[in-house]
Formats: structure tokens, C-alpha cells, sequence
């Protein structure tokens, strides 16, 4: 808790296992953000691509091979 304050179980909510009176509990809500996730967005869609172009060559490396073989 930031203000130092005493309080029964009962009276505080817990947080990440930490009880915190509703002053602090309201403090720390507010204080919370959401990041921006487009850089996660923009790795996630390099990754998939990357995936894609893999599996392609995969598949024409294989029908290659296989076409070789008659």
C-alpha cells in the first residue's frame, strides 16, 4: 500500500496479493495504461509472412524432388 494506512482484510481489496484500501486500490487502476500493441502486430505479421514464404519453398523443394524421382 502507498499511503501506509491500516486495514482489515475485509475492508481492502486484493491486488497482484497485495491488499490495498480503496484510495490506493483507485490510485493504482487509474495509473494502469494499455500499451500500444503495434509493434507487436507488425512482428507477429513479419513472422506469419515468413512462415508462408518458408512453407512455399518447402512445398516446391518437395515437389521438385518427388518429381525427380519418376
Amino acid at each position: 500500500m502507498t499511503c501506509r494506512n491500516t486495514v482489515c482484510q475485509s475492508c481492502a481489496t486484493q491486488w497482484d496479493g497485495i491488499y490495498y484500501c480503496t484510495a490506493c486500490l483507485a490510485a493504482r487502476r487509474s495509473a494502469s495504461t494499455e500499451r500500444n500493441s503495434l509493434l507487436g502486430w507488425l512482428t507477429l505479421a513479419a513472422g506469419v509472412a515468413a512462415m508462408l514464404w518458408l512453407a512455399a519453398q518447402t512445398m516446391v523443394w518437395a515437389g521438385a524432388l518427388i518429381a525427380g524421382l519418376f
